[in-house]
């Protein structure tokens, strides 16, 4: 997979299981924590390298908790635009991220869409 596929498919699934979309939810936060734990290793091209020689993400340092997840989450995403999403509606949103501009489109079943401004 490219680091885009890589990049949109952790969004999607950091967005459907984020904890402050399902307050009190036990396995969405594990999933959010799961998801998180994957795009730290994917999307890493160092740690994706070990991964594809053959290292499990059980051999990568356990660095992803909440705080950490969240930090991954907003880097990608912002807290604004995921407030304002959930499932069945679609949002549109600017972010700047790595110096460029970005508008994001949320889509109704959490996939995204990314085009520079």
């Amino acid at each position: 997979a490219t680091a885009k596929e890589i990049r949109t498919a952790y969004r999607q699934q950091a967005l459907l299981s984020h904890p402050d979309k399902h307050p009190g939810d036990d396995s969405a936060r594990r999933r959010f924590l799961e998801v998180s734990e994957a795009y730290a290793v994917l999307g890493d091209e160092h740690r994706r390298a070990r991964y594809d020689r053959g290292a499990t993400i059980d051999d990568a340092p356990p660095d992803v908790d909440l705080r950490r997840a969240n930090d991954l989450f907003n880097a990608n995403f912002g807290q604004a635009l995921m407030r304002q999403w959930s499932p069945g509606l679609t949002v549109v949103g600017t972010l700047v991220s790595d110096g460029r501009r970005k508008v994001f489109t949320i889509y109704p079943d959490g996939s995204t869409e990314e085009q520079e401004e």
